[in-house]
């Protein structure tokens, strides 16, 4: 099993004989491999010895041969010019070849799929990237490439149950609290909520952000209750009133802007609070009637 074998002969054989150049044979009285030059009676010793096929290593006894050598003696032996292995080899950083000019494929059937580097948020920022380079990691879950001035990256989170309050004071919205924020770097947000409240207090938003880091997000939406909805921003964490009356249902309420850290990493903390105390209000997260709350975060720098 994963042996190749070439022609062989008795020492009084081979030296009979001329090798041509390039061709190979095994001295099976000596256990030696030698390469004809065109010239030497019996062949040029490469050494060997100790066995009549080449298995531990068997490319190391032709570190003198060509590669177009090789692939004739190949050729001759298995009739395809091909090197076939019965065992899978275990290749130490090989060169796998060249793509072609329209693209590189790996094809398996047997496989889940294509793998590309795991890391850590840690690890990802230690590497010495260079502009294309993609990874996955697994600390927020993504994959991000490398722009070639900072690791780009999307992630979406989405809230997958009603969520609701009735005080005033900030609550997380559960589902929309995970998202890692990265020192130094600049986030687009944006995203949706399907809101309601029983009274006409409406519903105030903001957001956490870890310390130094600042945020303007815009809140817009339709008011279908006693008053009117009017667009207000939230800035800096801070929960501003965004009244959506809708009594008994609810309404979509769509925001962005843009999230900036400073030194210090972090997460970012979406939350939400009754316009006064008493007032029940909810974000809904029901996927199974068509209900859909989330938020989407791209590093942009």
């Amino acid at each position: 099993m994963g042996q190749i074998k070439i022609p062989r002969a008795t020492t009084a054989q081979r030296t009979g004989i001329t090798p041509d150049v390039g061709e190979l044979i095994y001295d099976t009285t000596n256990g030696n491999v030698y390469k004809g030059d065109g010239s030497t009676s019996g062949g040029v010793a490469l050494g060997g010895g100790g066995g009549d096929a080449l298995t531990s290593n068997p490319l190391s006894q032709f570190a003198s041969t060509t590669s177009s050598q090789l692939a004739g003696v190949i050729s001759d032996e298995v009739g395809s010019g091909a090197l076939v292995f019965n065992n899978s080899p275990n290749l130490i950083t090989p060169t796998i070849g060249v793509a072609s000019a329209t693209s590189l494929s790996f094809i398996s059937t047997g496989s889940s799929g294509l793998r590309i580097n795991n890391v850590t948020t840690a690890q990802r920022q230690a590497l010495t990237p260079v502009i294309g380079d993609v990874v996955y990691d697994t600390t927020i879950g993504t994959t991000c490439t490398y722009t070639g001035a900072f690791w780009q990256y999307t992630k979406e989170y989405y809230v997958t149950s009603n969520v609701t309050t009735t005080t005033t004071l900030a609550s997380a919205i559960t589902g929309l609290t995970t998202f890692i924020l990265e020192a130094n770097s600049t986030y687009a947000i944006s995203g949706q909520f399907l809101i309601g409240c029983t009274s006409s207090g409406g519903v105030k938003f903001g957001n956490s952000l870890p310390s130094g880091g600042v945020s303007y997000i815009n809140y817009s939406g339709a008011g279908t209750g006693v008053t009117t909805y009017t667009q207000q921003p939230s800035t800096n964490g801070t929960l501003t009133a965004t009244a959506i009356n809708r009594f008994g249902g609810a309404s979509h309420l769509t925001f962005g802007g843009l999230i900036t850290t400073a030194a210090t990493a972090g997460v970012v903390d979406m939350q939400f609070a009754s316009g006064f105390g008493g007032q029940t209000s909810t974000i809904y997260g029901d996927f199974s009637l068509g209900r859909q709350a989330k938020i989407t975060l791209t590093k942009i720098a």
